[in-house]
């Protein structure tokens, strides 16, 4: 059995990940604020090289893409 290093993930599930996402964009909207990956980072208090790890789990990688895309 291997030992995994480092710190535990933030989000096991994709669905609270996705709450939080929505809650970015929404609050973006309504103060007209752009949408930044930096903000989003923020909003699910995680930096931008957590975002891109999420991204290669399959699990989490269409949310990410979704929001990525959302943002560009």
């Amino acid at each position: 059995m291997a030992n995994k290093v480092g710190r535990p993930k933030a989000y096991t599930d994709v669905e609270i990940m996705q709450q939080k996402i929505d809650k970015y964009f929404n609050e973006c909207d309504i103060n007209k604020d752009p949408y930044t990956i930096t903000g989003l980072a923020l909003a699910l208090d995680l930096d931008r090289k957590s975002i891109n790890n999420y991204a290669k789990d399959s699990e989490f990688f269409p949310t990410i893409k979704k929001a990525k895309l959302k943002v560009e």
